[in-house]
């Protein structure tokens, strides 16, 4: 599924689940390169690279029967590489399925629910966490553009009219918008309208939670999680209103320990009935679990109160990209001289400018 976020693209993933195919999303935007080499990998008998058409006449629950073998592969989705070579995260349906239903049930996400979907849907948070999590509860999904430099002057106005009252944004995303506010009070009566703003894919700066409160007076829900174990934990909306550092309770399902790891620092390892079948590489699958079935998660973590979960920032290469990324800005900003916001969105160092000379 090469397809950038489209209708469609929710649309082909549930079709995959209804005929019993593996569902393989790719972003469109990654270079020929990186498209050969995941194509290669799975060796796919369809490629859809193009929106089909969809016949959106609803079906009666009674007539809608599943093909799909749900404890085999039915979805694969790559890592980013920034480590090395993409690895696919294959997973089943009864891991996917089940991890959102015990989601949804910790969260008490239900029907009612009107997500609003801005993240790129050929990633795991794109699918999994704003697709297929309302889906399964019974909500709506409300598919817009993904958010970019664009689309960021202009954020709210869809979202507000179609009545959404929730969405999921990354850090990046909310401190874009924490930024650009112009009109506080507008914000805020916006904000007003959303029962939840999850904000996950990556640590949440205390900064921006504390900038994006002031400015819309609503809380950033932290969740986490990853692709080889899926949703792991969130906050409530009451735990987020304290400003609390932690990104809340984890799935009851799940076995959460910390151990020392090879440089004696404690490291998160969870187990988990979720988590992924194995890694699809190029010298075939692989595993990460260990003869427990515990899988390292690579953050170096504390255990907070209450059982919550408090991590810091994933060790793998975040110190070299961090750099790298305030060099890009820097450069950036100094050659812009009036610049409202300038952050890191989707990889791309981007300024925004306010139109006020000075500012």
């Amino acid at each position: 599924l090469i397809l950038a976020n489209d209708p469609s693209l929710p649309c082909c993933y549930l079709a995959c689940l209804l005929a019993g195919f593996i569902a393989v999303p790719i972003n469109p935007e990654l270079g020929e390169e990186s498209i050969r080499f995941m194509s290669g990998l799975v060796a796919p008998a369809l490629a859809i690279t193009s929106p089909p058409v969809i016949d959106y006449e609803c079906l009666p629950a009674t007539e809608i029967e599943f093909a799909a073998d749900t404890n085999s592969c039915a979805a694969i989705f790559f890592t980013s590489g920034t480590t090395g070579r993409p690895k696919g995260v294959r997973h089943s349906w009864s891991s996917l399925i089940g991890n959102v239903v015990a989601f949804n049930r910790l969260m008490e996400i239900e029907k009612g629910m009107r997500m609003y979907h801005a993240l790129p849907m050929t990633y795991m948070a794109g699918f999994l966490n704003t697709i297929l999590s309302p889906l399964v509860a019974g909500g709506t999904v409300i598919v817009g553009p993904r958010f970019s430099p664009e689309t960021a002057l202009d954020f709210w106005s869809r979202p507000s009219h179609e009545h959404a009252n929730a969405i999921w944004i990354t850090p990046s995303i909310a401190s874009a918008l924490a930024r650009l506010v112009r009109d506080s009070g507008l914000a805020r009566s916006v904000a007003a309208g959303f029962k939840t703003i999850l904000c996950g894919t990556a640590p949440l700066h205390p900064s921006v939670r504390r900038a994006f409160n002031e400015q819309f007076g609503a809380p950033l829900q932290e969740s986490y999680g990853t692709s080889e174990l899926l949703l792991v934990s969130a906050q409530s909306r009451a735990r987020a209103e304290l400003m609390s550092a932690d990104v809340g309770m984890p799935l009851p399902e799940l076995e959460v320990e910390f151990r020392n790891d090879t440089e004696g620092r404690d490291e998160l390892v969870i187990r988990s009935p979720f988590a992924m079948l194995d890694y699809l590489t190029e010298d075939g699958p692989i595993s990460t679990s260990d003869s427990n079935g515990f899988i390292p998660t690579g953050y170096p973590s504390d255990h907070g109160s209450h059982q919550r979960l408090d991590y810091s920032r994933r060790r793998q290469h975040f110190t070299s990209v961090r750099r790298k990324c305030s060099r890009r800005y820097s450069r950036r900003r100094r050659r812009c001289r009036r610049w409202r916001a300038a952050r890191v969105l989707g990889g791309k160092a981007c300024c925004v400018h306010s139109g006020e000379r000075g500012s």
